[in-house]
């Protein structure tokens, strides 16, 4: 563990080196670039907890779109819709609530917009949350955002530049890769309230802007290595501790 830390300090102090403008034999230079042990410790603690939760979003986002044996695989840009409500045993996310359908994809805007079609819904409660690379929720498309009228949104990446069908609203996402969570609110104790809250739920649609929009050809981004996640994993409780 204490090998983990030093490494992860050393990176972290690397970095801030590069970013000096002072000579290499600036002795004010040489006084803040000495590491003691409670120096490495404290560096070691920040790095940690900033790329921690960027290392969570990445494993939904192997989990979810990467790993074809994952039981939540989904091809990416399709949206799988989840009519179960989730429990402590669903780890692959942080924390999610249990009083809503889960709507799920992993979205690749790298070479061409990704279309979001939403339908009316003026009672009930249902929001998509868009996460980008570094866990921002860049976007919200729900009845408390855009409001509860039917509507098709195209989200772009970064570098998109192109034209878009008159009739979609843009939303520019700042990574290529991103997260697509929706939530639809239901009462599971109620089977009247079920079926209306699996009704909307299946309009609900996702795809390459070219599956609704024909003229607008969709191009395809060369697949990424992803790095692979394994199951052995540090506790932050022991790291930060020790």
């Amino acid at each position: 563990m204490k090998r983990t830390i030093f490494y992860l300090a050393m990176i972290v102090a690397v970095t801030c080196s590069c970013g000096s403008n002072r000579a290499p034999g600036d002795a004010n230079n040489m006084a803040d670039t000495s590491l003691t042990a409670a120096k490495v410790q404290q560096m070691a603690r920040e790095a940690y907890v900033h790329c921690f939760p960027i290392f969570e979003n990445y494993k939904g986002i192997y989990f979810y779109g990467v790993l074809q044996t994952s039981p939540k695989y989904a091809p990416m840009n399709t949206i799988t819709k989840e009519t179960k409500l989730y429990s402590p045993d669903d780890k692959l996310v942080v924390s999610p609530n249990n009083d809503t359908y889960y709507s799920t994809g992993i979205l690749d805007v790298r070479a061409a917009p990704v279309i979001i079609k939403v339908p009316e819904s003026k009672n009930r409660y249902y929001v998509i949350q868009l996460v980008d690379m570094v866990t921002n929720n860049f976007a919200y498309i729900g009845v408390n955002t855009t409001g509860t009228a039917p509507g098709i949104y195209a989200v772009t990446g970064p570098d998109f530049t192109g034209r878009l069908p008159d009739s979609v609203k843009e939303i520019k996402s700042p990574s290529g890769f991103l997260v697509f969570a929706g939530r639809t609110a239901v009462n599971a104790e109620n089977q009247a309230d079920i079926a209306k809250a699996k009704q909307l739920q299946e309009l609900y649609q996702v795809g390459p802007v070219s599956k609704f929009f024909p003229g607008f050809p969709s191009q395809k981004a060369d697949t990424p290595n992803f790095p692979p996640i394994k199951k052995q994993t540090i506790p932050m409780n022991s790291f930060l501790t020790e």
